[in-house]
């Protein structure tokens, strides 16, 4: 029986190309580096908007006051189209079928990515409109609780209790000797 398994399972022409491993590959990694890319130009537009805004936007923009509300503004347009480009790459690795990451790190990044980006578009609609923002929690909690809510949509970041139980189980390369001995 054993013997009669020894051979190819599909006909020879059946089966993905050759090249797909290529190409799929080349996309992954072009996805990656798009995502990348996008990731750090959202944060960078969040932080250049607010090193621009003016003293009064908040207590913190004072120690970073360089220009006005409407430079912030432009910055916080590239910020947020960044976002969607990064959105979207995470869909498209999703679809290529890459797993998402693990642990609590992962969880952290999105939610402290979103609340960067969500404190500069606040602060930056409150000195737009000549106001002040007296809470830095109030700016920033909106895009934590939103970036927590796509990234699960997404499948980007686990749940909490999900992100702590990968944390805390042992990682090895004898994981299932670990297991067995207890070590």
């Amino acid at each position: 029986m054993p013997e009669d398994l020894m051979g190819r399972i599909l006909p020879e022409g059946a089966g993905p190309r050759p090249e797909l491993e290529r190409v799929v590959l080349r996309e992954m990694r072009r996805a990656f580096r798009e995502r990348t890319v996008a990731a750090v130009v959202a944060v960078f537009g969040a932080a250049m908007a607010l090193v621009c805004l003016p003293d009064s936007a908040s207590n913190l923009i004072e120690a970073l006051r360089k220009g006005g509300a409407w430079v912030a503004a432009g910055f916080c347009v590239v910020s947020l189209g960044a976002v969607g480009v990064f959105l979207r790459r995470c869909a498209v690795l999703r679809g290529l079928g890459l797993p998402r990451a693990r642990g609590i790190r992962a969880y952290f990044a999105w939610q402290l990515a979103g609340s960067v980006v969500s404190f500069a578009v606040i602060v930056t609609g409150f000195a737009w409109f000549g106001g002040t923002l007296r809470s830095v929690g109030v700016g920033m909690l909106p895009g934590l609780l939103l970036a927590t809510w796509v990234g699960r949509k997404l499948n980007q970041i686990p749940d909490a209790d999900e992100a702590r139980a990968d944390e805390r189980r042992v990682q090895s390369l004898f994981q299932d000797e670990d297991d067995r001995t207890g070590g």
